[in-house]
């Protein structure tokens, strides 16, 4: 996927937005431990860790953007073991009604779907499961996933 600038002309071979979202997997919602991390890798796949020390610091998991400059301009996220900046995390309730309505409705483009919106979460969370992370599948078997 090639990423371009807004207000260039070249939409038909790119896409003018690339999300990517990872999920951290705890193993209870009151002990809150991380069991491991999955992140998004192009497309419609994720990757993971299980193996977390030399991917977390402290309680947070390390994550770095990486934006491809070649022909392709790919956008991804990956762990990284380098320690950098702490970024709030926005929970999508935080969000007004207007940016969800946005994420919702809007026409990113077959390649660039917003996972983390109502319409794709779930999915998400299903194409993004670790075999053996505790609770994910009563989770999902229980249709009650909640944002966090």
């Amino acid at each position: 996927m090639r990423g371009i600038s807004p207000g260039t002309s070249d939409a038909d071979s790119s896409v003018r937005h690339a999300w990517v979202n990872t999920i951290v997997w705890l193993n209870s919602t009151e002990n809150q431990t991380v069991v491991g991390i999955t992140y998004s890798q192009g497309g419609a796949g994720y990757a993971f860790q299980t193996s977390l020390d030399k991917y977390m610091d402290d309680t947070h998991p390390k994550m770095v953007y990486y934006k491809d400059d070649s022909m392709d301009g790919f956008h991804t996220i990956n762990a990284t073991e380098t320690a950098g900046d702490f970024h709030d995390l926005i929970d999508w309730t935080q969000l007004t009604a207007k940016a969800r309505k946005g994420l919702e409705k809007g026409d990113f483009g077959q390649y660039t779907p917003v996972r983390f919106n109502d319409g794709n979460f779930k999915n998400s969370i299903v194409m993004g499961s670790i075999d053996g992370v505790l609770a994910y599948k009563q989770w999902v078997e229980k249709d009650s996933l909640a944002y966090m």
